[in-house]
């Protein structure tokens, strides 16, 4: 369902709820499934397109007007602000337990995603984050001077270091699965080319550098980074030298040699979003600049790169997609420049694929392992309150049931689907264990509402869940 307005935001999915910047329109939260508005809100948001948003715990987190902002996802209301904190366009936030990694200009901050408060800092100028799948590392990419540094995301300090072989290399986007490290470097305009290595994280080896294959950025690192998949390492950029059309690549992981190249998009579409890979599939957009493809939104076989289908033509034909594709219950989602949202129907696919900017591990590749750790988030934090309410759907009254891992004043209140509050049902404090309330939705029209519950606690919890009343 298109939403009126330019974008270069890339959208972001959670708990079946997508979230999406428009450049016109403020941020806006809609039913993955169906396209409905859930929420608006363009008054607090206003004109904004960073590609970084992340979420966690019913909570999204978000560079707005310069600041760091954290809200509820299933009421858009406004939960903290950082305003000293201004996030690094197009940089993942990852996420671990309870703490939001995020990268400024000169600082990087560890967050308490309850309150905002800081965890840890360090003085440091990041290029790009990558939190490896196991949560033992956070790597860290940096300009000056130009390495890797792995740091400890629970207590911030400095692991090892990771410089490349070319001391002119400065690494860029980065991509980590099974023990391999691909890194893309910032375009050198001294020999006109982007480098690619491959590194043994363990050993701290490189299996083999590749250059001239084009580049995604020029000192910037918030174009497309590589993908790992498989045996394959998945490339966008734009080719060089002579040209500047944008173009998909997969590349062999244990030689870095071309497997397959597509032509992807014309030299005046300046941005190159991120193609996603999983499943065996790979999915990106052709404006027309392969001819030998129906110009649209294209899924090819990621090791032939041969075409298994093209979407709806019709957006890009006359726009550019901007934000990069996401993938989730089989569905295909692409934000088209003036045009909006769009939503296509993928076909059977195994796994949901969680984009650069938006993806709990930053890790920018599919590996089966992350997929119920970054979609269920499981146990990430000690103090997730267990929650539910049934029946569901319900007519007259629900019962809410929650668990309390600490004795804490608990809040609950129930918003519509516009993020406007209807009621609060308790203000008190309560102790360990398991408690149940019942809400008698009396004569309020059927429809979704939202239960958030939340403490005062230093070390507070917030959960939202939704119910549907019926009539």
């Amino acid at each position: 369902m298109p939403i009126t307005g330019a974008t270069w935001s890339s959208p972001f999915i959670m708990n079946d709820l997508i979230f999406w910047q428009c450049q016109a329109g403020g941020l806006v939260c809609m039913n993955a499934q169906t396209g409905a508005t859930v929420w608006a809100d363009s008054t607090n948001f206003g004109a904004t397109f960073n590609n970084n948003m992340t979420g966690h715990e019913g909570k999204i987190f978000l560079e707005s007007a310069g600041k760091l902002v954290c809200v509820s996802a299933g009421s858009g209301i406004i939960l903290w602000t950082k305003t000293s904190i201004n996030p690094l366009d197009g940089v993942s936030m990852p996420i671990i337990g309870n703490g939001i990694i995020v990268a400024t200009t000169n600082t990087l901050y560890k967050l308490n995603t309850t309150n905002g408060s800081e965890i840890w800092s360090s003085t440091i100028a990041p290029l790009s984050l990558l939190l490896i799948p196991d949560g033992s590392k956070l790597l860290v990419a940096t300009k000056n001077p130009a390495a890797v540094y792995a740091y400890d995301p629970n207590l911030g300090n400095v692991i090892n270091a990771l410089q490349l072989s070319d001391a002119a290399s400065i690494p860029g986007n980065m991509a980590f699965a099974n023990n391999t490290l691909i890194v893309s470097t910032l375009f050198n305009f001294a020999d006109s080319s982007q480098k690619y290595y491959c590194v043994n994280y363990t050993l701290q080896t490189e299996s083999w550098v590749k250059k001239n294959y084009g580049y995604s950025g020029v000192e910037s690192t918030s174009y497309a980074p590589p993908v790992l998949f498989d045996t394959l390492v998945i490339m966008s950029s734009r080719n060089a030298p002579g040209t500047n059309e944008q173009q998909v690549r997969a590349l062999g992981l244990s030689t870095g040699n071309i497997v397959w190249t597509k032509a992807a998009r014309y030299p005046s579409a300046g941005v190159t979003p991120i193609s996603p890979a999983l499943d065996g599939k790979v999915f990106y957009e052709n404006d027309g600049a392969d001819s030998t493809v129906a110009t649209g939104f294209v899924c090819a076989n990621v090791h032939t790169g041969n075409m298994i289908w093209v979407g709806d033509p019709s957006p890009a034909s006359s726009t550019t997609t901007w934000g990069s594709l996401l993938v989730y219950d089989n569905k295909l989602y692409a934000a088209s420049d003036k045009a909006g949202l769009y939503c296509f129907d993928a076909g059977t696919i195994s796994g949901k694929w969680h984009m650069y900017g938006a993806n709990i591990y930053g890790t920018n590749s599919y590996d089966p392992a992350l997929i119920p750790a970054a979609i269920n988030d499981p146990d990430l934090s000690e103090l997730r309150l267990s929650t539910y309410s049934y029946p569901n759907p319900f007519s007259g009254s629900t019962t809410i049931s929650y668990h309390l891992k600490e004795n804490s004043t608990v809040i609950i209140e129930i918003f519509n689907a516009q993020g406007i509050k209807v009621d609060q049902l308790i203000n008190t404090h309560q102790t360990v264990g398991e408690h149940k309330l019942e809400w008698k939705a009396g004569k309020k029209a059927p429809g979704l509402y939202y239960y958030t519950i939340s403490t005062e606690e230093e070390s507070a919890a917030i959960t939202v869940g939704k119910m549907i009343l019926v009539e």
